[in-house]
């Protein structure tokens, strides 16, 4: 029975024959016939000569490997990134935040890729990478198999819209999967999404700045560059919740991969960044409410833009409302923002406020989740302040919805534009100083007004849409028991030292 050393000279013999008839032509090999016996000497001299050559490379190669990995598997072990710092740095920059970790990934799956070689030298072909770093090729769902990108697949994933989502949630897992699809070879398919390519993908999104997309230095930039670019520029990143969302959103289109055959798996799984403590908001002191309630915006100011300096100008829109009713009703802009004036009527001599997912015609409104969907007392103040009066004001116009001012954004967003002019007309009135105070902040306020009054969080979380709402039917209707107690705890509220008298109507 033959040794591995006699099979491995069998082997060097044969890679010497292919590479001898390659150099000779048919012509050439035909002469060989009229060869004198010294010329055939010669020739099994070179013979000979070219098997002991490809042994001698063969031995070569292997040893030249088995250094290779010795080192290697020191290095990793000693922490050096040597041998691949140069490579990792075309993705991620020298002594920027995850090179260092991208060279581990690296050196990790080069020791993979010489051990399958040293099982094929044995004549193993059906070897598997034993490392997670390294997926084993993906199913036939491959480019060179169905011959699609994975951004045609994600168009299929888009039409199919699995979960349901909104468009504009589509839009941004579209740009998510787009700007992955950006950080690998041109037309790449499914083949190409792996643990590694996630991976160095989320090691750029941590560098990448706020906005990039729509700044101009970095248009028509890779993500790689745009991310060396940004040394120079010195622009802010987008925070780690940024990056897990936009991980959550490809890992919900490589999910439906998985379940429709084209992965075996989801290399996303595993790779979100830990999350962090949120800012916590502020409430408003009663200073700050004094400043806001006391601004040129309900006093009269001096044009339509600009609402922080006295003069003339009075509004009786959602510039003025939205503030109020968050403060006396605990809900989110959004939620008031969308109120038509169907939502507002009169229930066993009290008047409520409807916040539903519904609208007058049939189409769907956005609320945060079921428990959102609640009817609230509307405050005392807000009716001394002409509430009620404003709203059959619009009903008499014949107008559907309460604030028509407003008008969504690209992203469906019906409150977005108003929720920037609103932070940045704190600021100039001198009142916000950080982040932490927005107009959110006035649910806050809310809800330290309820514990000011004596209640508990889980007494009062109904009203803020949180659990355990009232027994509402579709159409708002409140049992009279129920109803006449929440309407006691919101006239509860008190702001002591607050002076609304100047917007009585």
């Amino acid at each position: 029975m033959p040794t591995k050393e006699d099979i491995a000279k069998e082997r060097s013999k044969s890679l010497s024959a292919e590479r001898i008839v390659e150099r000779y032509t048919a012509d050439q090999i035909a002469l060989l016939d009229n060869l004198t016996p010294t010329a055939n000497q010669l020739l099994a001299l070179d013979l000979q000569l070219e098997a002991i050559i490809a042994e001698n490379a063969l031995k070569d190669d292997i040893h030249s490997r088995t250094v290779l990995y010795g080192t290697l598997r020191e290095h990793l072990a000693t922490g050096e990134t040597a041998l691949v710092s140069s490579l990792a740095a075309a993705t991620i920059p020298v002594n920027r935040p995850g090179h260092r970790q991208l060279c581990m990934a690296l050196q990790r799956a080069w020791l993979e890729s010489l051990e399958r070689t040293f099982e094929r030298d044995k004549g193993n072909w059906a070897g598997k990478p034993t490392d997670p770093i390294v997926d084993a090729p993906a199913l036939s769902g491959s480019t060179s198999a169905t011959g699609r990108t994975i951004m045609e697949l994600f168009e299929d994933f888009a039409r199919e819209n699995p979960r349901a989502v909104k468009p504009d949630s589509l839009d941004q897992s579209r740009k998510a999967v787009r700007h992955f699809a950006s950080t690998l070879p041109s037309g790449s398919g499914v083949d190409a999404i792996t643990k590694a390519s996630v991976f160095a993908w989320k090691q750029l999104l941590m560098q990448t700045p706020v906005k990039a997309a729509e700044i101009g230095e970095f248009k028509g930039l890779t993500p790689a560059q745009v991310v060396k670019k940004n040394e120079k520029l010195g622009k802010p990143n987008i925070t780690p919740r940024t990056v897990n969302k936009l991980l959550t959103m490809t890992s919900g289109f490589i999910g439906w991969l998985k379940n429709n055959g084209f992965v075996t798996d989801n290399p996303v799984a595993g790779m979100l960044l830990p999350k962090q403590r949120r800012q916590v908001l502020r409430s408003y002191s009663i200073e700050q409410l004094g400043a806001l309630f006391g601004s040129p915006l309900y006093r009269g100011c001096l044009a339509e833009k600009r609402w922080h300096i006295a003069g003339n100008v009075t509004f009786d829109d959602h510039r003025r409302w939205l503030p109020l009713l968050a403060l006396f009703t605990g809900a989110r802009m959004g939620e008031l923002a969308q109120l038509e004036t169907e939502n507002i009527r009169e229930q066993h001599g009290v008047w409520t406020l409807f916040i539903t997912n519904e609208t007058t015609d049939g189409d769907e409104k956005a609320v945060k989740n079921r428990s959102s969907i609640r009817t609230v007392p509307i405050h005392d103040e807000l009716i001394k302040c002409g509430f009620i009066k404003q709203v059959e004001e619009r009903r008499a116009k014949g107008e559907g919805r309460l604030f028509p001012d407003l008008v969504a954004n690209t992203r469906d967003q019906i409150a977005g534009a108003y929720s920037r002019e609103f932070g940045k007309f704190l600021e100039k009135i001198g009142i916000k100083l950080d982040s932490r105070l927005n107009f959110h902040s006035l649910r806050h306020t809310f809800a330290d007004g309820m514990r000011r009054a004596g209640y508990l969080d889980y007494e009062f979380a109904h009203l803020l849409g949180h659990v355990g709402q009232l027994q509402t039917s579709r159409y708002g209707d409140v049992r009279e028991g129920e109803l006449t107690r929440s309407a006691i705890m919101i006239n509860a509220i008190s702001y002591p030292g607050l002076n609304l008298q100047p917007l009585h109507k």
